[in-house]
């Protein structure tokens, strides 16, 4: 299975569940590349360094405010993570910050 199949999947079986709880999904990806391609499946909500800083900051809030559950992100977003209600983090490949990521 490649990567966008299985965010096909996620965002397939995935989705019902978040919204039905009120939660977030957060999908973390290797790089601009991949989140292009993945945030596609997802209706074009990313967050990475090549995305203009006003679309990124629409993605972002369209996500913090519920209106899209999902967002796609490079590791960059790791840090900013503050949030109550994410019931979901998915990592697609291998995210190097990972050891760092113990909430």
């Amino acid at each position: 299975m490649n990567d966008e199949d299985l965010a096909t999947l996620i965002k397939e079986e995935a989705t019902p569940i978040l919204r039905e709880k009120g939660w977030k999904g957060i999908i973390f990806v290797t790089s601009i590349k991949a989140c292009q391609a993945i945030g596609a499946v997802f209706g074009g909500s990313m967050s990475h360094s090549d995305v203009p800083r006003h679309e990124k900051t629409a993605n972002e809030t369209a996500w913090k405010e519920g209106r899209n559950p999902f967002l796609v992100a490079t590791s960059g977003f790791i840090c900013g993570i503050n949030m109550p209600d994410v019931g979901l983090v998915v990592f697609i490949g291998v995210i190097y910050l990972v050891d760092s990521v113990t909430h």
